[in-house]
């Protein structure tokens, strides 16, 4: 859903100068409006909880001490739905990716990519996308997609986010019964600690499994 009203961000590093870096470039954008900050996780925890219903995207970096961003996004996400949160970091390592996506996280921006693509993942986010993972600094490798996935588990996942096939459909492709393929969804879902296709949808974006410009996975 677009808004024209400004989005309102919190930010979250424990590095004041990126921060205020930061800071300064997004506000030279009249759609976004900082309401906060903190260079410390616990207490932007407190503040956030209590500004809640103020804030429509946390932006924090993944790499703190005490309390990381990772962390932080899980204890506001099980406190609700809002606000969205965004991880910023320095990290493209495909667990720290994984980490996210479990965490339920709305976006996931390496620092090193710019301004622009974290202004984009904040515009995307707000306006309903439920995952905007940037990928361009990481090139996934056959042995790090997998993640305990057998060669079948695999092939359906693909099929699952991709094709965006139900399990009826799986099941007529690959000459399976209906409960077969339902029996490897629920191991897909397990082995990754998923459970929901929105969440695999979101994992499989993470790490670059996930590509719908691309005619081949």
């Amino acid at each position: 859903m677009t808004t024209s009203n400004p989005i309102r961000v919190y930010m979250v590093d424990d590095h004041r100068s990126v921060l205020e870096g930061i800071k300064a470039a997004l506000l030279l954008t009249s759609d976004i409006h900082i309401v906060g900050s903190a260079t410390d996780s616990v207490a932007a925890l407190e503040e956030i909880g209590q500004r809640r219903n103020e804030i429509d995207i946390v932006l924090s970096d993944v790499g703190m001490p005490v309390m990381d961003g990772i962390e932080l996004c899980r204890k506001l996400k099980s406190g609700g739905t809002l606000p969205y949160v965004i991880l910023l970091t320095q990290y493209s390592e495909a667990e720290v990716r994984f980490r996210a996506v479990r965490a339920d996280a709305d976006g996931y921006v390496l620092k090193v990519a710019g301004i622009d693509e974290i202004l984009a993942c904040l515009r995307n986010v707000m306006n309903g996308s439920f995952a905007q993972f940037e990928r361009s600094y990481y090139q996934p490798t056959i042995s790090n997609r997998r993640l305990g996935l057998t060669e079948t588990e695999l092939k359906i996942l693909k099929m699952i986010v991709y094709d965006e096939l139900t399990s009826r459909e799986i099941a007529e492709q690959l000459f399976r019964s209906i409960h077969t393929i339902e029996q490897h969804r629920k191991a897909i879902m397990a082995k990754l600690g998923i459970n929901s296709t929105i969440g695999l949808v979101k994992y499989a974006y993470a790490i670059g499994l996930y590509n719908p410009d691309s005619e081949n996975i």
